[in-house]
């Protein structure tokens, strides 16, 4: 099951702050994605894949992004007190006619740390557009979004979100990858929604209302669906 973004208003899964995802000073994150578009955001816009999103001064801790600087790239920024940290892939990373397995691992305890970035199991090499200085920002009164962009959102479907509180080996992603969102590397798991809904009878094709909620199998976290995104049955398994 997944759930699909239509790419012309705002629609993501609100889960609120969660302190098992902002403690993590060393994290991973993974997820499958089947875009409909993988067309460039328009600055200041960006396309939120997932991320710590609008703390109270209206800031984002971190963000992992999809056309960031061109057509099917994925990108990540990371605020720290001197100055935010921002990277991107290549063009083309990601395209449409494929579900593609995305992992990013990043260690905020330096600075000098850079991101790296798994498409389908293969390392993305990564540019810097801005070196980040001073100390990371944890964000712990963000929240935790899966999809959101008001001005250029997702236009396609997500599934079987994790956040890890190390960073996972190549080996470990690969496990990821072949398991197929199934119950795998388990170790330092913080938070895992499928993108299955409490009732499942709800991920039929229909708009999800913000009743028909995601729920995050680690920590219980109740994602709570914004702006009527769809909740797809067997359309979308990440093969």
């Amino acid at each position: 099951m997944s759930v699909e973004f239509d790419g012309t208003v705002e629609q993501r899964i609100d889960f609120g702050t969660n302190t098992n995802v902002y403690n993590c000073a060393q994290k991973s994150i993974s997820l499958w994605a089947h875009f409909d578009s993988v067309t460039k955001a328009t600055p200041p816009a960006y396309k939120y894949l997932c991320g710590l999103i609008d703390d109270s001064s209206g800031n984002d801790s971190w963000s992992f992004l999809m056309g960031y600087k061109a057509n099917g790239d994925i990108g990540f920024q990371h605020s720290f007190s001197g100055s935010i940290g921002a990277w991107y892939t290549a063009t083309g990373v990601v395209e449409t006619t494929t579900p593609h397995h995305i992992v990013l691992t990043f260690d905020n305890t330096s600075a000098s740390n850079d991101p790296v970035v798994y498409v389908d199991t293969v390392t993305k090499s990564t540019t810097e557009e801005q070196t980040p200085s001073g100390t990371a920002i944890v964000g712990v009164s963000s929240l935790f979004r899966v999809g959101a962009g008001a001005a250029n959102p997702i236009d396609g479907k997500l599934q079987d979100v994790r956040i890890y509180n190390r960073i996972l080996s190549a080996n470990e992603v690969s496990a990821l990858y072949n398991s197929r969102c199934l119950r795998n590397v388990m170790n330092g798991l913080v938070f895992w929604a499928p993108m299955w809904g409490a009732n499942a009878a709800t991920f039929d094709g229909n708009t999800l209302s913000a009743s028909e909620t995601v729920v995050d199998w680690i920590g219980g976290a109740v994602g709570v669906p914004i702006g009527s995104p769809i909740g797809r049955g067997n359309t979308f398994q990440g093969n």
